[in-house]
């Protein structure tokens, strides 16, 4: 039943992930989602574990925190179960930071996709400033390309 469960649980990280990446791909902000969904969720389960843990600890409840990893069956200390029940505080509080990084990342990546959704190439509307250049090799000085050694002329005959 439990084994079921944390296949699914990974399934849907693949999906969230997968997602993630065409969201990249396709440019379509819509597709973070997903993926902003499962961080939040990881977050709130890593901290909630974190401080089940810390209760557990508080009230010398070992064989709970021995049940939470699933050896409730084996003999282990108290004082083992104690270090261990600090290591797991620790290390879920550390990966909850880490994914909160990554969170503020991801969430960076969507506002810059959902301004770039917005952004319509087709319906700008473009002005000049000044005259158009000649041809592509030449610029416009109203246009605010400048030239420090004058015409082309001038330039072939310094060389």
């Amino acid at each position: 039943m439990f084994e079921s469960e944390g296949i699914i649980s990974v399934v849907i990280i693949l999906i969230a992930i997968a997602l993630l990446l065409y969201a990249i791909h396709s440019g379509k902000a819509r597709w973070l989602i997903p993926h902003l969904s499962a961080q939040i969720f990881l977050i709130i389960f890593l901290i909630l574990v974190a401080i089940v843990v810390f209760i557990l600890l508080l009230f010398g409840a070992y064989a709970g925190i021995r049940n939470l990893l699933g050896v409730s069956n084996y003999y282990i200390s108290d004082d083992s179960t104690f270090i261990m029940g600090i290591m797991i505080i620790v290390i879920y509080l550390l990966v909850a930071l880490l994914e909160i990084f990554f969170l503020y990342i991801i969430w960076k990546l969507y506002k810059h996709l959902r301004q770039y959704e917005g952004f319509d190439e087709k319906n700008q509307k473009w002005t000049t400033i000044g005259e158009l250049p000649k041809d592509n090799n030449h610029g416009s000085p109203t246009m605010g390309d400048i030239y420090p050694y004058g015409e082309d002329g001038e330039k072939e005959r310094m060389l």
